[in-house]
């Protein structure tokens, strides 16, 4: 059998993505993995009100803060729907009076 009569062998493939699919790329991005989502600052919560309307009111942590004394303590953002009014509140507060929601 001569080199003539032996069948063509395949082209050669590459891994990846083909340069004309490249060119025109249509595909949908790949989602990021959890891992890789950024964690968020605000976090839902019940804080524990003063005596006259204890709640617990639902809330929102806007930020944590170590105080100097040692604890920490959340500026949170609530709102107090007990009178003619509702009222929004804004508060740093001990982190004992907020728990997760």
């Amino acid at each position: 059998m001569s080199a003539m009569d032996s069948p063509t062998p395949p082209p050669p493939t590459w891994p990846g993505v083909p340069l004309i699919e490249r060119i025109n790329d249509s595909r949908p991005a790949a989602a990021e993995p959890d891992s890789a989502k950024p964690v968020p600052r605000q976090r839902h919560c019940w804080v524990t009100g003063p005596p006259g309307a204890p709640g617990p009111w639902p809330g929102l942590i806007l930020e944590w803060q170590r105080d100097p004394a040692g604890p920490w303590r959340a500026r949170v953002t609530w709102v107090v729907d007990d009178g003619p009014e509702p009222v929004l509140v804004q508060q740093w507060l001990a982190a004992d009076l907020v728990r997760p929601a």
